[in-house]
């Protein structure tokens, strides 16, 4: 401890006792060590660990005066402190030092002193991003980074995500199998009786010039007689009568039989579901979701202190691991903010001549030439993605566009929207995932029910086909005929199958006959069907559905409803059979209807919507507020089945009979009784397997804030089934949705020295004083509730906050304001006055 004693007179002290009032006082030094050097986790007096005592000395040398920083017999110099940099961590930040501080506290029984020794190092090492520094925790960070990649072109399904908060999509695709195994055995007896008898007359003569014969059984006559005939020729004359009666009875047969079943069952799902974003910062396109195959570029980066052209730098260094396939459900928005930007920093890695690549894979190879080859990689990778979402999920905003000129922006906003159309189709298309699951099966059950052979290879004539060739490949077993020789028309079979020149609309018995106007004939609406069509058949018709109630669109009643009390002059055509239901349809699976402005009067001769005119897309309007639409569909549909049973049946039994005949005179009779008993035994074997494709979609379209509002086109993607959205307008609000007007824009916010004041020169102890103006031009000119925040401007590249942490800030109408703190809310700042201005 130095004293100043006097002019130009240093003492030197190192008393730690004295005698105080008589009363020895222990004196003494108390020093505190802080160093960053070592790692935290086996460095006790690290500056972000809790205070140890570990790190506070207060041992001195009575003879030597120097502070003891171990015990005398440990194996340590008690005068010195040793720090180890084994394991020392580097500081990433410039200067890039790590500091050792000792606080020192004398008391020399007078007073209390202070000091605070500080050096500064430099600890040239590296540091492995992530990780841990605790070896006690259960779990820590880990230290490999995954940079997913595509396979070029192999994507699965893409899910679009339509606009507004709460809005969703999704799709469940796969399979469901079931399998039968029908075990059946049958065990009978019967028992069963029967009799008749039957008794009749004979009466007959027989007159035989020149004689009479007559027979043991019958009688008859034969008359031969003379006449005006040629010579030689005979006449005769003859007379029968007979009569006969009988009775029959047949019964009780009674018969008893059991059967078991032993059969089961057995169903198997194998299904996926992909959604889109739900995520309400995440509305549209940034929230579709991609499933695809890809792989992971595995590697861990690594940065080093080190001086480079005589300069203290940081060494990025990235350690390749080897790659690893995988499936990949990403949204667009991970790919296009976190994956391309992370893609593109290792590309900079790659180009930077200080940085260090290694990788196992290449042995012996140079740093330059593995560079070189991951720099490649990469940039393919960086390319496969750009590519990848740009065919899967077309960007009606991209990045740029805005910056175009107008003839360029046409010519860009023409490629994008040739690349939609190619992707988007309606639903209702046969060009459409469900439309070409669909249509082969319409086609195929109308040819067979029509005999309609282009459409199906099950028609009537090729069963007759199937069937006389099946007949012959049975052997004979007695029976000889071939169905060949009987000929088809000889059975009448289109009269019967096909019901040739029926009236099917003969009343009752016209359910007879089939008909092709009652039969499902297409999935897509061409205007010339005969039969009916999946979207429209009969749920429009009040003759067949009661006030038309499962209709999509608008009810007989509610229609029949707003003609009585709607007060409203309604233009009939839209009201038709098909036509109100042909709207909605148009808007939920982006089919076209007819439509245009027609009517009123000479000042204005197209005032009135009319469902007459050119076909066109029909948009579809959503506001928020909380509610939503949800449009769901799905199918299954037999892709793989087959069955198959035999029976094995066996029977015996014996009886008895007895028959009698008899006769008397000119009456005979006879009389027949039987019986018999028998048992039987049967078993049967049927199986059946089937698997079937599942596919549903379904799609959402709903926001919370009840003043936003979305005007879409919805089509379906014919690539994947899943729906697609274009936004074609609306207004929205936190966040402002592309291609939607923002309601919160038109915010303005100047500053300007208050009046009076010279913010240059500021006196101690002296405010600077400005004026904040905020503007709301809200186009809506809504009030809108914003939030101050205090923060140093974009070109400020200094210290984070620079002096703006030591001052203290303050503005009327606030609760308070700090640099970079929390938002003050400014509450409702109003667009217009009470006049409107």
């Amino acid at each position: 401890e130095a004293h100043y004693a006097g002019p130009n007179t240093i003492t030197y002290c190192s008393n730690f006792q004295s005698i105080i009032n008589d009363v020895p006082t222990k004196l003494g030094v108390q020093v505190q060590i802080q160093q960053d050097v070592s790692p935290q986790a086996m460095n006790p007096c690290h500056s972000s660990s809790e205070p140890s005592d570990e790190c506070v000395f207060t041992a001195v040398n009575a003879s030597s005066s120097l502070v003891q920083f171990a015990t005398v017999g440990t194996g340590k110099d008690p005068n010195s402190l040793e720090i180890s940099s084994k394991g020392a961590v580097p500081n990433l930040v410039s200067p890039y030092r790590r500091k050792f501080l000792a606080r020192i506290e004398r008391n020399d029984g007078w007073a209390v002193t202070n000091l605070a020794v500080e050096r500064e190092f430099v600890t040239v090492a590296s540091k492995i991003r992530g990780g841990g520094s605790d070896p006690s925790a259960r779990f820590q960070s880990d230290t490999k980074f995954y940079a997913t990649a595509p396979i070029r072109g192999l994507v699965y399904t893409v899910v679009h995500d339509p606009p507004g908060g709460h809005s969703f999509a999704s799709i469940m695709q796969g399979t469901h199998i079931d399998l039968e195994l029908g075990l059946e055995t049958t065990r009978g007896t019967g028992i069963d009786f029967a009799a008749d008898w039957a008794l009749g007359t004979e009466l007959g003569f027989s007159v035989e010039v020149p004689g009479f014969t007559a027979g043991s059984a019958y009688a008859n006559v034969l008359l031969e007689f003379d006449d005006e005939a040629p010579e030689g020729s005979k006449g005769t004359l003859g007379f029968s009568a007979g009569q006969s009666g009988g009775t029959e009875f047949s019964g009780p047969d009674v018969s008893v039989s059991a059967t078991t079943d032993n059969g089961w069952d057995f169903h198997f799902t194998l299904d996926r579901t992909i959604s889109s974003s739900e995520e309400e910062g995440l509305p549209g396109r940034v929230g579709d979701t991609i499933l695809g195959g890809g792989f992971e570029i595995v590697y861990l980066r690594v940065d080093t202190v080190d001086i480079r052209d005589n300069c203290l730098k940081v060494i990025e260094e990235v350690q390749w691991l080897p790659r690893k396939p995988t499936s990949y459900v990403v949204s667009i928005f991970h790919v296009e903010y976190k994956l391309i930007p992370e893609i593109d920093g290792l590309i900079a890695t790659a180009s930077d001549k200080d940085a260090i690549m290694t990788d196992g894979e290449f042995g012996s190879k140079s740093n330059e030439e593995i560079k070189s080859i991951w720099k490649h990689r990469l940039k393919q990778s960086l390319d496969d993605w750009k590519k990848t979402i740009e065919w899967s999920s077309p960007d009606f905003n991209p990045e740029g566009f805005l910056a175009l000129k107008t003839p360029e922006q046409k010519t860009k906003m023409g490629e994008i929207e040739a690349a939609f159309d190619k992707s988007a189709v309606p639903f209702s298309s046969d060009s459409s995932v469900f439309g070409r699951l669909m249509k082969p099966k319409i086609d195929d059950a109308y040819g067979a029910y029509t005999g309609d052979k282009d459409r199906s290879d099950y028609t009537a004539e090729q069963d007759w086909r199937d069937l006389n060739a099946v007949w012959k490949s049975i052997p004979k077993k007695g029976s000889t005929a071939s169905l060949s020789s009987l000929k088809q028309s000889s059975l009448d079979m289109d009269e019967i199958i096909e019901g040739e020149d029926s009236d099917p609309d003969q009343g009752n018995t016209g359910r007879w006959f089939p008909n092709k106007g009652s039969w499902l004939e297409s999935w897509q609406l061409k205007g010339e069907e005969v039969g009916k069509n999946v979207f429209t058949s009969v749920e429009n018709d009040s003759d067949a559905v009661p006030d038309s109630l499962f209709s999509r669109g608008m009810s007989d009643g509610a229609e029949a409803d707003v003609r009585a009390r709607g007060d409203m002059a309604l233009d009939d055509s839209f009201f038709e059979k098909d036509t109100v239901a042909r709207y909605i349809d148009a808007s939920m699976y982006g089919s076209k209807a007819p439509f245009s402005f027609r009517g009123g009067n000479t000042h204005d001769p197209k005032m009135n919507p009319s469902s007459k005119g050119p076909e066109q897309s029909i948009y579809l309007t959503f506001s928020g507020g909380g509610h939503a639409l949800e449009f769901h569909s799905d199918l299954s549909s037999n892709i793989d089945s087959w069955g198959y049973s035999w029976a094995i049946e066996a029977e015996g039994g014996f009886g008895g009979s007895r028959s009698r005949e008899y006769s008397v005179s000119i009456v005979d009779g006879e009389d027949n009784t039987g019986w018999g008993k028998g048992k039987s035994i049967a078993l049967e074997h049927a199986m059946a397997w089937a698997k079937f494709g599942d596919l549903e979609v379904s799609y959402t379209l709903g926001d919370g804030d009840p003043y936003d509002k979305f005007v879409v086109q919805v089509l379906s993607d014919k690539r994947f089934g899943t729906p697609i959205f274009r936004t074609i307008g609306g207004a929205s609000k936190c966040p402002g949705e592309p291609n939607t007007m923002w309601r919160e824009s038109g915010l303005i916010i100047e500053t300007e020295w208050s009046a009076g004041a010279n913010n240059k020169f500021i006196p101690p102890g002296q405010r600077a004083l400005f004026d904040l103006m905020i503007t709301n031009e809200s186009p809506y000119r809504e009030g809108h509730i914003y939030g101050l925040l205090l923060t140093s401007g974009s070109k400020y590249v200094g210290d984070f906050g620079g002096n703006m942490m030591d001052l203290s800030f303050s503005i009327n109408g606030a609760d308070s304001l700090a640099p970079f703190h929390s938002l003050v809310p400014l509450h409702d700042v109003p667009s217009v006055d009470s006049n409107g201005d």
